[in-house]
């Protein structure tokens, strides 16, 4: 397993930043690479540590899992030096890697079949203002069912109580360019932020801080050929038409409609799909009623890397009942704006801005 250190010419923050968890998410992969191609060490303060591809043989293989013993490194933290090749992975980056780092990132893509909106994922509260400065329109909370445990992001920062998140930009096992961008943007962000690189962060108009990854999965009702009608990151209203799927070898078509507003959160990029299969993923916003959601409350956070400095972060909810959503400005502007009513279709136009 490959390891870069980068070195800059001033002392400072140690930041760790791994991609290639999983075998076949080649687009994390080849975001870090063009990463480290362009990154200027004159310009760097402090040191990067690099794992360019974790899942070594899972990459060659292009299989989600380690082949040698079929686990999901992503399940495996904080490791065993004693365990199968999974083990030992997850614990020779956990405790030599991950361990001497002030601050890290996960870099993942939704692997083969889809291709996933650029969003950051935190894990609690502590962790939504180096989410944001990633500067994905999209900063959701990771809400995760009991007994779910062994994501090295999670790990890592319940274990050394530092800033360590995870992001999610493109998939399909296809290099989207403009996607590549934004993640190469969002790195650069993340080192301007904690004054390891000099800049100013390049960051949306707007940030819309979920608390909980409710992805309602738009299904395939029958087998065919997709015919896409959004795009990626597109906003819906209840009712528009999403996909068409028709059955080339008989009359069978169907016509899959949003049953919310939101945004379109991932679209598989297959041609064909059997019956059940994800063809479109939408991040619901607006007048659902369905469900409940917990109000998510960020207060003051002393962060454990930078003594002696508190960090101020808004709080941001949505309190569920109505599926009322915050829409943040640009972080430092103190401004919040919610939609306390059913959203209309003017506000999802002002929402997409």
């Amino acid at each position: 397993m490959p390891v870069w250190t980068a070195c800059g010419r001033r002392p400072g923050l140690t930041a760790f930043i791994s991609a290639g968890i999983h075998g076949d998410e080649v687009h994390a992969i080849a975001l870090l690479h063009r990463f480290v191609q362009e990154l200027d060490l004159k310009q760097l303060t402090g040191r990067l540590l690099i794992v360019p591809v974790a899942n070594v043989s899972g990459f060659h293989a292009g299989s989600r899992t380690v082949p040698e013993d079929g686990k999901d490194l992503n399940r495996c933290f904080p490791g065993d030096r004693k365990g199968t090749l999974s083990d030992r992975i997850a614990d020779y980056i956990f405790t030599e890697l991950a361990a001497k780092a002030d601050w890290g990132v996960d870099l993942h893509d939704s692997g083969r079949g889809s291709v996933l909106l650029p969003h950051a994922r935190v894990h609690d509260p502590g962790l939504l203002e180096l989410g944001a400065a990633f500067g994905t329109e999209i900063v959701m909370k990771t809400t995760l069912p009991p007994g779910y445990h062994g994501i090295l992001s999670i790990e890592a920062r319940k274990r050394f109580r530092r800033p360590f998140f995870h992001v999610e930009v493109g998939g399909g096992t296809v290099l989207w360019e403009h996607l590549i961008e934004q993640g190469l943007t969002g790195l650069r962000n993340l080192l301007i932020f904690e004054g390891m690189l000099p800049g100013k962060r390049v960051l949306p108009r707007h940030q819309l801080f979920l608390p909980g990854r409710d992805n309602l999965a738009m299904v395939a009702p029958l087998k065919g050929l997709v015919i896409q009608h959004v795009a990626l990151g597109q906003t819906i209203v209840n009712g528009q038409p999403l996909a068409t799927i028709e059955n080339p070898l008989g009359k069978e078509h169907a016509v899959i409609r949003a049953r919310t507003n939101g945004i379109v959160h991932d679209l598989n990029i297959r041609a064909k799909v059997d019956r059940g299969d994800e063809v479109v993923g939408v991040l619901p916003f607006g007048a659902f009623a369905s469900r409940k959601t917990k109000p998510w409350r960020l207060s003051a956070e002393r962060r454990t890397n930078r003594p002696g400095k508190t960090v101020r972060v808004r709080f941001s909810e949505i309190p569920g009942v109505h599926g009322m959503c915050w829409v943040c400005h640009r972080p430092g502007k103190n401004l919040v704006r919610p939609f306390d009513k059913p959203v209309s279709r003017r506000a999802v136009r002002l929402a997409s801005r």
